[in-house]
C-alpha cells in the first residue's frame, strides 16, 4: 500500500497539480492513499519548518539520495513512515518512474 502525505501552500499552483494527481491516483488505484495539508501562505514557513525538523530531513537523504533543504523545498510530500519524498515535482518524477501515469489508469 503506498500511502503519500503531500503539504503545500493552498494558494500554490505545483501544491494544486500534485493533489490533482494525487486525487486521480485515489480514485483509479485501491491501494494508493494520500493525505493533503493545504495551508495558508502565512502558516506555511512555521508549518514546514516544524515538519522538517521533527522527522529529521535536514540529516536525512530524501528518497531519491540527495539531500534537501527547506528552502528547496516549496511543497514537503512524504510517505507515511517517515520518508522524505521531496517536493511536488519529485512526487511527479516518482509516480512516472514508476509507471504510474494517467495513460495506463
Amino acid at each position: 500500500m503506498a500511502h503519500f502525505i503531500i503539504a503545500g501552500r493552498a494558494d500554490d499552483a505545483e501544491f494544486a497539480r500534485a493533489e490533482m494527481l494525487s486525487h486521480h491516483l485515489q480514485r483509479n488505484l485501491p491501494d494508493f492513499h494520500v493525505e493533503l495539508i493545504p495551508k495558508m501562505p502565512a502558516e506555511w514557513e512555521t508549518f514546514a519548518t516544524e515538519v522538517f525538523k521533527q522527522h529529521g530531513w535536514e540529516q536525512r537523504p530524501a528518497r531519491d539520495r540527495t539531500h534537501k533543504t527547506l528552502a528547496m523545498l516549496p511543497q514537503l510530500v512524504w510517505r507515511e513512515s517517515g520518508e522524505l519524498i521531496g517536493n511536488a515535482a519529485d512526487f511527479v518524477k516518482l509516480v512516472n518512474r514508476h509507471d504510474i501515469t494517467t495513460d495506463n489508469i
